[in-house]
């Protein structure tokens, strides 16, 4: 069973991960007052109820193509750049057809057909003609579920697999989604879902009693699948060939019930003993200036970096090439320790704790790992996650007491970390104190776009909406616009998706003397506007750089689409700029200066 090349998400299921593709209905809808960049287009533009679908991963969730050859409504080849029937299961269908009158009269004959075939037809859809021809050359790999659990262990063994190799770095998480009608497979690749496969109702349902029952393992998991309940579990294979070899592969098995008659499961990837990719940061998206920032930091004998940002966007990569960097900063002659949930890939360099928890509900596994490392002659120590009380002040112990120490927080800014951390007991003065932190960084990922298939802005111009046309020349000046590539269409060279991998974003705050007085008084408002305006500016040049101005610059450079990147993490214009920072601080100083 092989997945094609050309297999993408379908976006429809997902809402917060709708492309930016004008909706084309009335304005009493709950985003009827959004902004999107690209407009409609073709003859039907303006009749309510169609939609336009710029790429494959925006078609919503259908379990076949019915107007494919051998199907019960079959078009000619040559109409199958023009129009296709999706069928959603209970007689249900939408119609997806071209722009133009050709793929229009066929679009009509071929609903007349469905309507005269007992289909009710939900939706109408017009996209590109390379979308509709994905839709007839995609094949849904088949799965065999009536052979029992080794039937289940085969198809299971070759969708980790595929899942594995797929995308930059292979998928992160496979989605199954029940509904009424039938059963829908996602795999989550460089941060989107693509569509896999689909499944009857009933399939779908041995397929989640196989995988819960006979594989996961039995610690802590409830005795049986249950569809209306919330289940945790884990499931491990040891048979799952990387790169030709056996690899074992970990399973984070999380099972939820969906409104109004059906159920969803995650499994979350985790791939043990693969080796560290010793790729440089400059590899990841980090520029010169940031790599600088976080050499420096290693370097230093004692002190905390702090890498923060959402799950999936790379932290845990990052701290890992940043021990190498400190491993070899210091010629491997300091002990290493990482405590990891679970041991992610191998360090040669490191000694590295698997935390083991003793029940689903134990909170103190990374406490307990971390103690005992204290106790074992540690000289750097990196946390994966700093995310309880007992674990953070266990961290801040060794911090105090002279190791070089990283972590990990769920946090979205470095300011947003500094508050996590008090909110979990860490004492404000201690970590705004000199020497305590060396660096906070926050980390997100973007998109490339692909180099094969983009489209110039003279290609895409006349489909941008003149709100996203204002927003792009606040922030790219207009004579720079012919450098921007936008996403294409999709090709063989970049797997149907239109991208090319992902890329890193970074935000960092080195600390500096005004910058943390200002969070040592909680003036949490003055220290950004410290931070933003570069009036805590550090040797490097980092601080008052934003994530968002990354991505910007690698807009400018053309390796990003400024519309996918507005997907990925919001508007272009979004937050403070310089020069606001800039005006905030002088009306601050000027009022100080009235009241002093």
């Amino acid at each position: 069973m092989m997945l094609r090349t050309d297999e993408v998400r379908a976006s429809g299921a997902i809402a917060e991960d709708h492309h930016a593709v004008a909706a084309v209905e009335s304005d009493s809808t709950e985003h009827g007052e959004m902004t999107h960049a690209y407009l409609p287009q073709g003859d039907d533009a303006n009749r309510p109820g169609i939609k336009t679908i710029q790429f494959p991963d925006e078609l919503p969730d259908y379990i076949a193509v019915i107007s494919a050859p051998g199907q019960p409504l079959e078009v000619r080849a040559e109409d199958q750049r023009h129009a296709a029937l999706i069928s959603h299961g209970q007689n249900v269908c939408s119609i997806i057809y071209a722009p133009d009158k050709i793929a229009d009269s066929a679009r009509r004959s071929l609903e007349l057909r469905a309507q005269q075939n007992g289909y009710e037809v939900r939706e109408r859809f017009q996209a590109t003609v390379e979308v509709i021809v994905s839709i007839y050359t995609r094949r849904d790999p088949k799965i065999d579920v009536t052979g029992g659990d080794t039937a289940v262990a085969r198809y299971l063994t070759t969708l980790l697999q595929e899942a594995i190799g797929m995308g930059t770095s292979g998928a992160s998480d496979i989605h199954i989604r029940v509904r009424q009608e039938a059963g829908y497979i996602y795999l989550r690749v460089d941060n989107d879902l693509r569509r896999y496969s689909s499944l009857s109702y009933e399939d779908a349902r041995k397929l989640s009693n196989a995988m819960y029952n006979a594989f996961a393992a039995e610690k802590g998991k409830k005795a049986a699948f249950n569809a209306n309940e919330c289940q945790d579990a884990q499931i491990v294979r040891d048979d799952i060939l990387v790169n030709g070899r056996p690899t074992r592969v970990s399973m984070r098995y999380s099972g939820m019930p969906l409104h109004p008659n059906g159920w969803k499961i995650v499994l979350r990837i985790l791939p043990i003993n693969q080796n560290f990719r010793s790729n440089s940061l400059e590899a990841w998206g980090f520029s010169p200036n940031q790599v600088q920032a976080i050499m420096q930091a290693i370097a230093r004998p004692i002190g905390a970096t702090l890498a923060c940002g959402p799950t999936g966007a790379g932290k845990s990569t990052t701290q890992a090439t940043a021990l190498r960097m400190y491993n070899e900063f210091h010629a491997g002659e300091r002990q290493i320790y990482t405590i990891e949930d679970p041991v992610e890939a191998v360090l040669p360099f490191a000694d590295q704790l698997p935390v083991t928890r003793t029940g689903p509900e134990d909170k103190q596994a990374f406490a307990r790992a971390l103690s005992q490392v204290l106790r074992s002659d540690p000289d750097c120590i990196m946390v994966q996650e700093l995310r309880d009380s007992q674990t953070v002040e266990l961290f801040a112990h060794a911090t105090e007491t002279g190791h070089k120490t990283l972590g990990t927080v769920h946090a979205t800014t470095p300011f947003q970390a500094i508050e996590r951390l008090v909110d979990l007991g860490l004492r404000r003065q201690l970590l705004t104190s000199p020497e305590f932190v060396n660096l906070i960084f926050t980390q997100r990922l973007i998109s490339l776009v692909c180099p094969h298939c983009s489209r110039g802005y003279t290609d895409v111009m006349q489909q941008l909406s003149t709100d996203f046309i204002e927003r792009l020349a606040k922030v790219v000046p207009p004579e720079e616009h012919q450098r921007i590539r936008f996403r294409g269409p999709g090709c063989a060279q970049c797997a149907g998706s239109g991208k090319a991998g992902r890329t890193a974003v970074v935000e960092m705050m080195v600390p500096h003397p005004d910058l943390m007085l200002a969070l040592a008084r909680e003036d949490l408002i003055l220290a950004e506007r410290l931070w933003r305006s570069g009036e805590a500016q550090d040797p490097h040049g980092v601080n008052g750089m934003t994530y968002r101005d990354h991505a910007i610059q690698k807009i400018r450079d053309g390796i990003a689409c400024p519309v996918t990147v507005e997907k990925e993490i919001g508007w272009l214009t979004d937050g403070t700029s310089r020069d606001e920072a800039r005006d905030w601080m002088q009306r601050h100083a000027a009022e100080r200066s009235k009241t002093s």
